[in-house]
């Protein structure tokens, strides 16, 4: 087998109210049937070549994980607060989503997260849901993402290859301005990305974001691949 290294496992688990395999809790389902899993794989109708072998895997190198649309605020009760039979294992967002979140509420959030992070308690930080909004999956993916998809071109890519099928693709700019949560009415909404990059005193202007002609004019944008 491969020697163990420093990356960690993980399953990114709903944050629905489901009952776990022993019927234990229906709060954190996902954390606790590893717990058991691992423990008592005969829950699960499972036989593992090397038992011991599985549970040194889950103590050594298993990191729990949850997607969430909600509010921090709403995850530290449920979930943080309510940690500490898991310990010393650790667990993290794997998908905040910050659905139809202001960027007050979007600010506040990544900031009491990051400092949650700093207290020991098991919990280790969270990734954002998600760079690019997802245009494939209907109406309701459009209140996620942080950039939308330009029309101004940038550049292209190099050979991307399918077997021996290569071709170049285009390259388009990316937008912190979500156009639909004006036009809904809604402009709070707008501008996710910048409301992320504030919470660090950043700002989300860099290479490959979409300017304006007199903008183009003066500088030239470099390709993003």
């Amino acid at each position: 087998g491969l020697a163990g290294g420093h990356v960690k496992f993980s399953v990114a688990w709903s944050s629905a109210d489901r009952m776990a395999l022993d019927n234990s809790t229906d709060r954190f389902f996902g954390f606790q049937d590893m717990a058991v899993g691992t423990g008592s794989p005969e829950l699960a109708r499972y036989q593992p070549r090397v038992p011991e072998a599985l549970k040194d895997a889950f103590s050594h190198r298993w990191i729990h994980s949850l997607n969430t649309e909600v509010r921090w605020p709403e995850v530290q009760r449920k979930i943080a607060e309510n940690f500490e039979p898991f310990l010393p294992l650790q667990w993290f967002l794997s998908e905040f989503g910050a659905y139809e979140l202001s960027q007050k509420f979007i600010k506040e959030d990544l900031l009491a997260m990051d400092g949650y992070a700093k207290y020991g308690k098991g919990f280790v930080g969270h990734s954002f849901y998600q760079f690019q909004v997802d245009y494939r999956q209907g109406s309701r993916e459009l209140k996620f993402g942080l950039f939308a998809l330009g029309v101004q071109k940038v550049g292209d890519t190099g050979d991307m290859c399918d077997g021996n099928d290569c071709r170049k693709f285009p390259v388009f700019c990316l937008n912190t301005t979500l156009p639909w949560f004006p036009k809904a009415g809604r402009p709070e909404l707008n501008m996710r990305a910048v409301a992320v990059a504030l919470g660090w005193n950043g700002n989300a202007g860099n290479t490959g974001r979409c300017v304006s002609p007199g903008q183009r004019r003066r500088r030239r944008v470099p390709v993003v691949v």
